[in-house]
């Protein structure tokens, strides 16, 4: 269980990272499905199709990119989405005592929300990972340079 973990914290091996980001979007999509039944008029939960669509276009394009994003992207993106889902999630959760459907719309919202959390904290960890790295290079490189 220790080399998952480790695996899931360190940027080198994405199996665990990609399992979590497919996992992700397959709650928004489910999210999606669940709001269209649940509701009564479908057209009103448009808001909520916008933002879990957008999490899981975004887990895709992650996905697909690899390590090409910039980790500060991933940082920016990954934290405007949880805020969204957690304010959306909130103000559902507040209203569900008055229709069922919103707490359906919240609990896919904050559960979206608490793994864009967890991508958030994953990519300020790799970003602060890079920026140390790179500081390294450019002092062993001047070190180098100085000795010639």
């Amino acid at each position: 269980m220790g080399s998952v973990i480790g695996n899931f914290w360190s940027g080198e091996n994405a199996g665990p990272r990609a399992a979590t980001r497919v996992f992700n979007a397959l709650i928004a999509l489910l999210g999606i499905i669940a709001i269209a039944v649940v509701t009564n008029h479908p057209g009103t939960g448009i808001i909520y199709y916008i933002i879990l669509g957008i999490a899981t276009l975004w887990s895709g394009i992650v996905l697909s990119a690899g390590n090409r994003i910039h980790p500060g992207f991933l940082l920016t993106i990954d934290l405007l989405l949880a805020l969204v889902h957690y304010v959306f999630g909130i103000i559902n959760a507040a209203a569900s005592s008055s229709y069922r459907g919103n707490a359906i719309q919240a609990e896919f919202l904050l559960v979206v929300a608490i793994l864009q959390t967890v991508f958030f904290v994953l990519a300020c960890r790799d970003t602060h990972v890079r920026r140390t790295s790179s500081m390294k290079a450019s002092r062993s490189a001047k070190d180098g340079f100085e000795n010639f």
